[in-house]
């Protein structure tokens, strides 16, 4: 006898755990859905909020003259750009959002000119290349065998030959400096008996042009 109440016990105890256990699932479920229902109540409120109309001008101004606005989000840069990248690709997503068209053009823009202005702003930090040594050794190398060179010459030797290494003027001549080999300053009396000396011989031979062709 007690053999065949022990299977029916069992069966009745299952019974009456089952029934509290869904009894208290039952409960659970009504809570969870009772908090989801407050702050989906909550979050609507906060949105009401926010967009909420402010006037424009200071308290100063009368109520009559006051013009009425909405206050504007607060994104961060990154939240703009990701918005906008949004926008581009599942334009579903953001159709919610109170945004203009060219609002989202604009933070794109403004997230490509700032990739612009940063490569700009390294390259400035780290400045001019400095010039090999092979090109330094070059232009010395020339200096030494050619004197009379100038610095203009020089750089167009290594521009144009076959180092092909563009290089200017004042680079060349800075390079020179450096190492001692300064090219020979010419005075300004030199340059005005220079000047002298070539009109001279520039009118002997138109006169003796002259005289061949008896003019």
């Amino acid at each position: 006898m007690v053999m065949l109440c022990l299977p029916l016990l069992a069966f009745f105890t299952g019974i009456l755990i089952g029934a509290l256990s869904c009894r208290r699932f039952r409960r659970n479920r009504i809570v969870w859905a009772k908090r989801r229902l407050q702050l989906a109540v909550l979050s609507l409120e906060v949105k009401s909020l926010r967009e909420k109309v402010v006037a424009a001008q200071g308290r100063r101004t009368p109520p009559a003259k006051r013009r009425l606005v909405r206050k504007r989000p607060s994104l961060t840069a990154w939240q703009r750009w990701w918005v906008a990248r949004l926008h581009r690709f599942f334009p579903w997503v953001t159709r919610f959002m109170h945004f203009g068209p060219m609002t989202y053009i604009r933070w794109l823009q403004a997230k490509g000119r700032k990739a612009h202005s940063d490569k700009t702003a390294e390259g400035i930090r780290q400045g001019r290349r400095p010039t090999p040594a092979f090109i330094i050794e070059a232009i010395l190398t020339i200096k030494r065998d050619n004197p009379r060179y100038s610095a203009r010459r020089i750089a167009n030797i290594i521009s144009g030959g076959e180092l092909r290494f563009r290089i200017g003027r004042t680079t060349v001549s800075d390079i020179l400096k450096a190492h001692g080999l300064n090219p020979p300053t010419i005075h300004s009396e030199n340059r005005i008996a220079d000047s002298y000396h070539s009109h001279a011989l520039c009118g002997q031979s138109v006169e003796s042009d002259t005289g061949v062709r008896g003019v």
